[in-house]
């Protein structure tokens, strides 16, 4: 019987670890897709579909006509990943605040495994 509790145990902390784990991996591409969506000049083929980046960038979004990103002006959030096998939904905020130009939207992602990289194939923003 202690047998058989501690297997389980260790079955389910074994699994959370790697969840996390994964989890983990997923956030940090995540946060890699709406840096990469706020460059102008960016090969973001390895992170998102062209539809993607045209729904992340200011100027495709018509937010602004002459856009040019400055890594001190943008903040992201906390990433809340849910993830399942090769499929995950992530959530988060993002922030950019110049002096001229400003926003503060909720981000959600879908997101794929391709390869070694999670791919964001959908997306919504809430403004």
């Amino acid at each position: 019987m202690r047998k058989k509790r501690t297997a389980i145990l260790s079955g389910l902390i074994s699994f959370c670890v790697l969840y996390a784990a994964v989890a983990f991996w997923i956030a940090n591409d995540v946060k890699t897709v709406l840096r990469l969506g706020m460059q102008n000049t960016s090969n973001y083929s390895p992170y998102m579909t062209d539809e993607i980046y045209h729904k992340l960038h200011p100027r495709y979004r018509g937010m602004a006509l002459n856009f040019e990103y400055d890594p001190a002006a943008y903040q992201q959030g906390p990433v809340l990943v849910l993830h399942c096998f090769f499929y995950a939904k992530a959530y988060t905020l993002h922030r950019y605040d110049s002096q001229t130009f400003g926003f503060h939207e909720p981000v959600q992602l879908s997101m794929q495994l391709h390869g070694v990289n999670w791919k964001a194939v959908h997306t919504y923003i809430r403004p």
